[in-house]
């Protein structure tokens, strides 16, 4: 090995390394990043993965002590949960915790053991999972595996021969991104930089997908059945494998993060995130059995020994057509509904 080889490669990586060591460990670097995401208009799906993830990763520098509740779930949660509601439903009931809103785009249950490490990192008491019915198949969304990634969970649970060539250079950036924690988060901190340059840096002004003001996505046929779409594509293949059996990537991976939490002390409390009623006529939903699912996670749940909150407590919720946006979010009046809901129903399991 040559002097030239260590000098011009592994010296950089290793100076690179303690670099973003140092900057993701200082709390006035992690909080300002963090008042400053960008909103989710006009960013790549990787730089919303990244200040979404960031988001949990930055409660480790919190100066209070109030136990924290952390929701979890897919932009169903992102856009359905309303912390400052649920505080207050807490704070008037004299429960002296937190709400934490964790939700991550197209978040899926395979990745709950990816990102245990910031889920279960001692910051948050209790994980509350907010499931969709589309949370448990066996597909792998690449576009977040740079950033919604652990090495070591991943491999125990996959077989290396479910994988193709190609996979295994998004396998690489992932493993890279790992061992230099600033590659995790480079297209975030890119952004929060260049922003800053060009003088249009401002403090995130709400944390939801999209604003109160917008209450329905466009032109939405809410009732109107569409064709349904190929088996193969990620929105429907999600679907169908979660209504299969609890043997599917979703369903072992759920347990495996039940497991790893009683092992770190989190209480896990699983609830089906509200889906309106007329999600059932969408390409991607149709004909799939909610109840099925439903009946899959409770079975998921009882053996491992830990709560779960039945759809039927939100029943009347999804009926209303008004409390959503889109076949998937809930808008401004849905999300502060469904959140005083949902924070009355954990009152007496948080205490």
């Amino acid at each position: 090995m040559t002097r030239p080889f260590l000098y011009y490669l592994l010296l950089p990586l290793a100076l690179a390394g303690l670099g973003s060591s140092l900057a993701l460990r200082s709390a006035p670097i992690v909080r300002f990043v963090d008042r400053h995401r960008p909103e989710f208009r006009n960013i790549s799906a990787l730089l919303n993965a990244e200040r979404q993830l960031f988001h949990t990763y930055a409660h480790r520098f919190r100066t209070d002590t109030v136990p924290l509740v952390g929701l979890v779930g897919s932009s169903s949660v992102v856009d359905g949960i309303d912390p400052l509601v649920m505080d207050s439903v807490w704070a008037a009931a004299g429960l002296p915790s937190r709400a934490v809103n964790l939700g991550m785009t197209s978040l899926t249950a395979y990745e709950l053991p990816l990102i245990a490490h910031e889920l279960l990192s001692g910051e948050f008491t209790t994980i509350v999972y907010l499931y969709n019915t589309f949370s448990f198949g066996d597909s792998v969304l690449w576009e977040m595996v740079t950033t919604r990634w652990s090495t070591t969970e991943f491999w125990r649970a996959n077989d290396v021969n479910e994988f193709t060539l190609p996979d295994f250079v998004d396998f690489g950036d992932a493993v890279l991104a790992e061992l230099v924690p600033l590659a995790r988060y480079k297209n975030l901190m890119h952004n929060v930089a260049w922003r800053g340059i060009t003088h249009d840096l401002a403090p995130l002004r709400y944390p939801y997908d999209y604003p109160d003001t917008q209450m329905v996505d466009g032109p939405l046929r809410r009732r109107e059945s569409e064709p349904v779409a190929p088996a193969t594509m990620w929105g429907r293949a999600v679907f169908l494998g979660s209504q299969r059996d609890t043997t599917t990537r979703g369903f072992r991976a759920l347990r495996r993060f039940v497991a790893l939490a009683e092992r770190a002390g989190v209480k896990v409390i699983i609830v089906p995130v509200p889906e309106p009623d007329f999600s059932v006529f969408g390409r991607y939903k149709r004909g799939i059995r909610e109840s099925r699912i439903d009946s899959l996670v409770a079975d998921v749940a009882d053996a491992a020994g830990v709560q779960w909150i039945p759809r039927a407590a939100f029943a009347d919720l999804e009926a209303q057509d008004d409390n959503f946006r889109d076949r998937v979010h809930m808008n401004g009046p849905g999300r502060r509904s469904f959140s005083a809901r949902l924070a009355a129903r954990l009152d007496s399991t948080l205490r």
